[in-house]
């Protein structure tokens, strides 16, 4: 059963008492939002041997049991090179995207709509930020011009302090106040004709130009500097109502390394939610030290 922590934590507890916290916060039982209470749910199914450990196998006197499965935080050894990992989202607004990571590499990008589905909304993302610590905000101040094209409505994507703001000029125009300091913020419009005209994005840290006809279903990225700077830009349907996403991916494993298998949701409202990683280990081989290069330590 799920809880909720601060309403940032959401934990897989075994009982709604003081024990089940623990327990699932030391199993690393749970994923992490921005704020919003959706549920997450993310298992692995192994179709051979595998084994599963409380803790890190590395340390002296841990010892695992078999098991034919995996959920978040979940430490398991096994010899397959590639695994189901089975994910299951009910958001609190409609789903953007997502992304299954093994590591900090891309494994596959999830969307609940169709590519048929794509209309005249467009979505401008900025994100990221000067460097680690103090002083990283960016900002982003800028404008967005349509040539040969007009919008017919435009609304703000995390815009977060209520001093900066977007603001719509006759229907060629927007112009905004915003700063970033690692999370994102943009914009969607809705244009009069989906294909027609050009758009320029002018801000500090990039600027261009791009034909409206080719902004769809892969994302233009603009890259900017920085620690993961950046503008994206994107078509997603006029209204997406979908709030539910229910998928199998088959992930491939190295057997030269840990692989820590997860996911990060992203809504349309702008809020996310990252799962705890499912740490899949190369199987050992009989009679050779106990190794392990898995960063999950002692809770």
């Amino acid at each position: 059963m799920f809880g909720a922590v601060g309403g940032l934590t959401c934990l897989l507890m075994p009982t709604f008492d003081r024990k089940g916290v623990f327990h699932a916060l030391r199993s690393r039982h749970h994923y992490g939002t921005t704020g919003t209470r959706l549920h997450l749910d993310v298992s692995a199914k192994f179709s051979s041997p595998a084994t599963l450990f409380r803790d890190d196998p590395a340390l002296p006197g841990t010892e695992g049991t078999a098991t034919d499965q995996a959920i978040m935080g979940d430490i398991v050894e096994c010899e397959q090179r590639e695994i189901a990992l089975q994910v299951h989202v009910v958001g609190s607004a409609p789903i953007e995207r997502l992304v299954v990571f093994n590591g900090t590499r891309e494994v596959a990008t999830l969307r609940p709509f169709a590519e048929d589905r794509l209309g005249r909304r467009i979505r401008v993302v900025w994100e990221g930020a000067e460097y680690r610590g103090r002083g990283r905000q960016t900002v982003w101040d800028g404008t967005a011009t349509i040539k040969g094209n007009r919008y017919t409505k435009a609304r703000a994507v995390n815009f977060l302090n209520p001093a900066k703001r977007l603001l719509l000029k006759d229907g060629v125009e927007l112009a905004w106040q915003s700063v970033t300091t690692g999370n994102f913020a943009g914009f969607d419009m809705w244009l009069d004709d989906a294909k027609a005209g050009e758009l320029a994005i002018a801000t500090g840290p990039a600027s261009f130009s791009l034909d409206i006809a080719k902004i769809g279903w892969l994302e233009h990225t603009f890259e900017a500097g920085g620690l993961g700077r950046r503008i994206r830009v994107f078509r997603l349907p006029d209204e997406n109502g979908q709030t539910h996403l229910d998928a199998t991916v088959n992930v491939p494993l190295d057997p030269d390394r840990d692989n820590p298998l997860y996911v990060r949701l992203t809504q349309e409202d702008g809020h996310q939610a990252w799962s705890s990683p499912i740490y899949c280990l190369p199987k050992r081989r009989q009679g050779s030290a106990k190794q392990s290069t898995t960063r999950v330590g002692r809770r």
